[in-house]
């Protein structure tokens, strides 16, 4: 994944002294093996969590069951849990979430390739809490790796966007 802005976001953390955290269910480690990569990652990634199963997210991350049954596993609302849970845990100034169908097959009414990014974080003027959702064509791995690149970018253009507030 040579393409991702990944050195650059780890750089500027490690100037700002921010740091970063992660919750993924379908990448599946994916996001934070990308963020640990670059030289420098060790000052400012804190940790992640692969929480696939339901049962972890509801144990491990603590999303609450209400917003599971409400809203389902592939959602809004359950990414954005997942990352608050991330910083939470990890005490971190950003962390991003994933989830969403991989494939092959449906799951909770989504298509394979449906895919739920979630950022949250203090940047500036107070909380940020952003959510992308994205359709990405392709095998199981493609999906994954696209949901990657796009879980990197998406922190790499909040922090390019909060440059003159920090």
């Amino acid at each position: 994944m040579s393409e991702l802005r990944t050195t650059p976001l780890i750089q500027t953390l490690v100037r700002r002294s921010e740091s970063v955290s992660c919750a993924e269910s379908l990448t599946g480690g994916l996001v934070a093996s990308e963020l640990i990569t670059p030289t420098g990652a060790s000052e400012v990634v804190r940790g992640g969590i692969v929480a696939y199963a339901t049962e972890a997210k509801l144990e491990v991350l603590k999303v609450p069951q209400a917003v599971i049954s409400a809203h389902g596993t592939v959602s809004e609302e359950t990414v954005l849990a997942m990352a608050r849970a991330a910083q939470r845990l990890f005490d971190s100034t950003w962390a991003l979430a994933t989830t969403g169908v991989a494939g092959p097959g449906e799951l909770e009414g989504y298509e394979a390739g449906m895919v739920f990014i979630g950022l949250i974080g203090y940047g500036g003027a107070g909380e940020v809490s952003r959510v992308e959702r994205h359709v990405f064509p392709g095998s199981r791995d493609e999906v994954r790796r696209a949901a990657t690149r796009a879980a990197v970018e998406l922190l790499a253009l909040e922090l390019d966007m909060r440059a003159g507030t920090n």
